[in-house]
C-alpha cells in the first residue's frame, strides 16, 4: 500500500533542506510562513517530536521553490499559491488537493 503523498509524512524539515540543500533556516521560512505572511510549503503534524513532518508534496514544493530562487527570482517575482495548511490527524485536504488526489 503507497503511502498519500499530501498526509503522509516522509521527512524531517532538516532532512528536508539537507537533500534539496536549502539553507535550514530558509526551509523553516516557507512552512513556517514568516517568507510570506503565509506556508509555502505543506506540513503535517508530527506524530512526535522530531518525527516526519514534511509529505512529498512539500518537498516538490520546496523543490520548484528553490528552483525558482536559484534562477535568479526574487520571493516578490515569484506568483503567490494559495496558502499551503498544517494538515494534523483527521484534516480535511482542500477542495484543489482533493481534485489532484483523485486525478492520481
Amino acid at each position: 500500500m503507497m503511502g498519500d503523498r499530501f498526509t503522509d509524512a516522509l521527512l524531517t524539515p532538516t532532512e528536508t533542506s539537507s537533500y534539496l540543500e536549502i539553507p535550514p533556516s530558509t526551509l523553516t521560512s516557507w512552512l513556517k510562513g514568516t517568507a510570506a505572511n503565509a506556508p509555502l510549503v505543506h506540513q503535517v503534524a508530527p506524530t512526535r517530536n522530531c518525527q516526519p513532518s514534511v509529505p512529498f508534496i512539500a518537498v516538490a514544493e520546496a523543490h520548484v521553490l528553490r528552483s525558482l530562487r536559484s534562477l535568479g527570482l526574487r520571493m516578490d517575482d515569484i506568483p503567490r499559491p494559495r496558502p499551503a495548511r498544517i494538515l494534523g490527524p483527521g484534516s480535511e485536504l482542500t477542495n484543489e488537493q482533493a481534485e489532484l488526489h483523485e486525478r492520481a
